[in-house]
């Protein structure tokens, strides 16, 4: 049997060498970010901190076999670089392209990628492997495969709202509560939102929104919104965020009467329940009347679920 290790005075080192550069800055710098993401986790749910890390662990372990079999001028090595590079290429086409529309981004690790693939003509195009040495070179570069591709199908596939491992608007539950007792003081109108989760997503989204909207019997004095003297959680803010405005702002553009809204910071304070009270007051002192109060939780840009309205008069 003929030794399949290449003869060295036939290869030239400059392609192994370049290509294990190549891979030793790409451990460092997805080392360096795994390392950001665990740092700023503080209660992130584990299934966001997975969604960040994602394959990282397996794609560094193929880069670490790549260097270390480029070094020991293993049979196997060269191919297995050649796919690791292939790979980087086309995974930063894909990601530019995609990024076309939100904000042109410079595939770095593509261009370096095809930089080294220039050098790979100084070496032989083929090189003497055994069967075993080939499994070897197919199965690591697949799993490399696995470990790129993993950020593009995660975003799509594990994406709140839109993949099996997101819950429905059955999942949550609105409600209105509304007092008018303090209607001609200083207390004011009440009406307490509060929206309750009975599951979660696995994922965790950006922000979701909440829309209160209130009317009055024509003729009678429409309260007024004293946001001043309405209260909130940490993690919700008077105002939109997207992608929940998307749903949003249709509703209140369409609204017969006076309406305010609120953003809800899932990312960062997560998927909870909360309570949101707002305070209304009548625009003249000592007028009669009657309020209807409706709200409307918007769950990223996925749904909406309404709440059943709630009145009383003063």
């Amino acid at each position: 049997m003929s030794d399949p290790t290449p003869d060295p005075e036939t290869v030239s080192p400059r392609f192994e060498r370049w290509a294990a550069r190549l891979f030793a800055v790409l451990i460092f710098v997805t080392g360096l970010a795994a390392v950001v993401v665990l740092a700023n986790s503080g209660d992130t749910p584990p299934g966001a901190i997975l969604l960040g890390l994602g394959t990282w662990p397996l794609g560094v372990t193929v880069l670490l076999a790549a260097m270390w079999g480029l070094g020991a001028s293993r049979p196997w090595a060269r191919p297995l670089a050649l796919g690791v590079l292939w790979i980087l290429v086309f995974a930063g086409v894909v990601q530019f392209i995609a990024s076309l529309s939100s904000g042109i981004k410079f595939p770095l690790e593509a261009i370096a990628a095809a930089f080294v693939l220039r050098t790979a003509g100084d070496s032989p195009r083929r090189l003497l492997m055994t069967a075993r040495d080939q499994r070897i070179a197919v199965a690591l570069t697949g799993l490399f495969l696995v470990s790129t591709a993993w950020p593009l199908v995660s975003s799509v596939a594990l994406r709140p709202g839109a993949s099996p491992f997101a819950v429905g608007s059955d999942a949550l539950d609105v409600t209105v509560a509304i007092d008018c007792s303090g209607a001609t003081g200083e207390d004011g109108i009440r009406a307490t939102i509060t929206w309750r989760w009975g599951d979660r997503d696995l994922f965790p989204g950006s922000t979701d929104g909440l829309f209160v909207g209130w009317s009055t019997i024509q003729d009678l004095e429409a309260p007024y919104y004293d946001q001043e003297a309405s209260s909130w959680p940490p993690g919700v803010w008077p105002g939109l965020g997207s992608p929940a405005a998307m749903l949003i702002q249709p509703m209140e553009n369409g609204w017969q009467g006076q309406s305010t809204t609120f953003g809800i910071d899932v990312a960062r304070a997560g998927q909870g329940d909360g309570e949101v009270i707002v305070v209304l007051r009548p625009n003249s002192e000592g007028s009669h009347g009657s309020v209807t109060v409706s709200a409307a939780y918007a769950h990223l840009d996925r749904w909406v679920r309404d709440s059943d309205g709630a009145g009383c008069g003063w």
